[in-house]
Parts: C-alpha cells; sequence; structure tokens
C-alpha cells in the first residue's frame, strides 16, 4: 500500500541518515549513503498517494505545493551546509538534514490510505471507512450513494513495470521517460555549472548554491498560478523554450562576466526547468491508471538518478563553460521535442484505476480536450 510504503521509506532514511553521521570509514558512510538513497525512493510513493487524494480541479495546484518542498530541501540544504561547514563538520549536517523526515514520521500514524488503491485492491469497507474519515475530518459530508464494488479488479495484476508500456501506453511512455530523463540532465546540469560561474565570478560556493536554489522559489508561485490554467503540454513546451534560451545566452562568455546578467539567467533557467520538473510528475500520475501509477514514477524516478550522476561529472569535468552549456541546451531541446510529441493532454482527466490492455490510445481531437472521469459513487434507489 502507498501509506506503509511511505512509513518504511521515512523510517529508514532516519536510521540510515543517523548512523551515517556515525560513519568510522569510509566504506561505512557509503553502505550507508548507498540506504539513504534507496529509503528516498519512497518519495515517489508519497508524491502518488497526493495525487490520489487530490481533487481533479485542484490537483495542479496541490502538486505543485507537494513538490514546493523539493525547492524548501534543497534551500535547507544549502543554508546547512553552509553553517555546518564552516562551524560544525559534516557529522552534523548529516544528522541536522534529518530533522524534517524525523518530523513527518512523528505523524505518520494519522497518514490514511488512498482510497484509489484501496478500491484497486478490493478492500472496499475499508476504503468506506477512509472516505467517511476524510469527510468528518473536513466537516462535510459523502454524496448519497454507496461505492460500486468492481470484483474484477482483484483478479487484475498490479505494480507490474511491463504494463506502463502494454501497446496502450507504449509511445507515450517512451516519450515520457526519455523526457524526464532529459530534463533532470538539464536541471542538475544548469545546477552544478551554475555553481561553477559563481564560483569563478565571487568564490564563495555556499552563499551563491543559496542565491542559486533561490531561484526555483518563483516556480513554485508561477506554477500556483498557471498549472491548472494552461495544458499540461503547452507548459512543458514553454519551459523547455525559454530553458534552451538560458542555455544558449550562458554559452557567451560576455554575458557570463556580466554578475547580475548571469544570475539573473540562472534564476530564470532554474525557475523554468523545476517548473517543467513539476509539470512532469502531475503528467504522469494523471495519465497512468493507478494499478500502475507508482510504479511508472517509481521506474522514472529511479531512472533519473542517471541523470543526476551523468550531469554531476559533466559539469564538473567540462573544461569550458560555455561548451558545456551548449552540450546542456541540447540535451533540453531533446526534452522539447519530446513535449512536443506528447499526444494526450491530462489537464482535468480523472484518474483510472485498471490498466487498458487496449490496441490503441485514442487521440483527441485537435483543439479539444476529452475528460472521462470514472464514477466510483452510484446513487440510491429510492422507493416511493
Amino acid at each position: 500500500g502507498r501509506r506503509s510504503i511511505v512509513g518504511i521509506a521515512c523510517i529508514g532514511y532516519c536510521i540510515a541518515s543517523l548512523v551515517s553521521a556515525f560513519s568510522t570509514s569510509f566504506r561505512m558512510l557509503l553502505a550507508t549513503r548507498f540506504l539513504v538513497g534507496i529509503f528516498v525512493g519512497g518519495g515517489a510513493v508519497a508524491f502518488t498517494l497526493a495525487a490520489e487524494f487530490s481533487p481533479t480541479e485542484k490537483r495542479g495546484r496541490m502538486l505543485v505545493m507537494q513538490q514546493a518542498f523539493w525547492c524548501f530541501g534543497a534551500l535547507w540544504s544549502s543554508l546547512l551546509g553552509w553553517l555546518c561547514m564552516d562551524y560544525l563538520n559534516w557529522r552534523y549536517f548529516l544528522m541536522l538534514a534529518a530533522i524534517p523526515i524525523w518530523f513527518i514520521s512523528v505523524f505518520l500514524a494519522w497518514l490514511p490510505e488512498s482510497p484509489h488503491y484501496l478500491m484497486t485492491t478490493g478492500k472496499f469497507e475499508e476504503c468506506q471507512r477512509t472516505l467517511q474519515r476524510l469527510a468528518d475530518g473536513n466537516s462535510s459530508s459523502l454524496p448519497d450513494g454507496y461505492l460500486r464494488q468492481d470484483m474484477s479488479v482483484l483478479n487484475s495484476k498490479r505494480g507490474r513495470l511491463r504494463d506502463v508500456f502494454v501497446k496502450r501506453y507504449r509511445s507515450t511512455s517512451i516519450v515520457l521517460y526519455i523526457m524526464l530523463i532529459t530534463s533532470v540532465f538539464s536541471y542538475f546540469g544548469l545546477s552544478f555549472i551554475g555553481q561553477r560561474i559563481f564560483i569563478i565570478d565571487r568564490g564563495n560556493e555556499y552563499q551563491e548554491n543559496v542565491i542559486a536554489v533561490l531561484g526555483e522559489v518563483p516556480a513554485v508561485f508561477v506554477g500556483l498560478l498557471v498549472i491548472d490554467l494552461l495544458p499540461r503540454k503547452t507548459t512543458l513546451n514553454l519551459c523547455f523554450v525559454f530553458y534552451c534560451l538560458v542555455c544558449f545566452l550562458l554559452c557567451f562568455s560576455a554575458l557570463r562576466s556580466i554578475s547580475l546578467f548571469a544570475l539573473v539567467l540562472v534564476f530564470v533557467g532554474r525557475c523554468v526547468i523545476s517548473l517543467a520538473f513539476m509539470t512532469q510528475f502531475i503528467y504522469f500520475s494523471e495519465y497512468y491508471p493507478t494499478a500502475i501509477r507508482a510504479t511508472a514514477i517509481g521506474g522514472a524516478s529511479s531512472l533519473d538518478e542517471i541523470s543526476k550522476i551523468a550531469a554531476n561529472y559533466l559539469a564538473e569535468d567540462v573544461s569550458d563553460i560555455g561548451r558545456g552549456m551548449i552540450i546542456f541546451g541540447c540535451v533540453g531541446a531533446v526534452a522539447l521535442v519530446c513535449s512536443f510529441a506528447l499526444k494526450v493532454e491530462t489537464l482535468g482527466r480523472g484518474l483510472n484505476d485498471n490498466v487498458d490492455y487496449g490496441s490503441k490510445m485514442e487521440l483527441q481531437p485537435k483543439g479539444t480536450m476529452r475528460v472521462k472521469i470514472p464514477s466510483t459513487i452510484q446513487p440510491i434507489d429510492k422507493q416511493f
């Protein structure tokens, strides 16, 4: 279930982080941080849980708010690193960095399970209790009717990665995975190489990293304003266009030498690529059904780790910053092509629960958006 995985991930992360802070050798530190990386993967399930609790008309904004904590976490880590490396040491940094997760772990007992997940596993009575609990907690009431108990879900398979690539989803899945890999590469590439620009110009790595991370804060507010107004594909297209433009301008050393202008460009670049990153995960949650939603997002999160490693090496090892910006701009252009290649618009779509093994994905006529919201509430037959 979603709830149990989130709980295991949070508690495991806390324990592994604490143990890593007391590492007695490099091998022990490497092993414990490897475990931390595994437990961090539970964040993909937390995002899935948030998506399945969000109403269709407000899902975009709610998920942007959830992903905003990625930005605030990066800012917290930068400030904490600045403090610990100057006044304390790395052991304190590892312990203090886990404080937010320790805080979240305290409230895990009150975290409800996803009603969508409960429906797909045939736990109809528990689903009813969860919905009633949510209604009571929000001083509301459930609509008249009863949950439709579709017993066919008991025979369906869940969590199979191969179902992400069945014929119905195959072409879109390939495009989405390529787009996510390239956009993650672009995001971390600009983050790492942006630090090199600041260090060359000014020299305080932690201070300039805090400034660079602040560039992602506007992405949260822009996302809250436009995410449920513009189609998902339009948002992605605009973000990648602006990102490529930023990379093109940063190719020129004369422009990078202007400190304020370089700072603004890095701000804009991190803002738009962060918004693209948020929008892609929202698209993932809306496109795939409940039976494979967490699997699809988890698979994407696993693959993007490769992009992070590659972007780090390239940003640190490339001899010329301008050449690095050309590479990151070209990779961003690949992500732009992928966003144009998406055939399905997910804005306003309800969340489907079961895998559709149909032969073809139904395309939408140009200029229209078809919304299909599955109904799980059946009206009560009244007798007079």
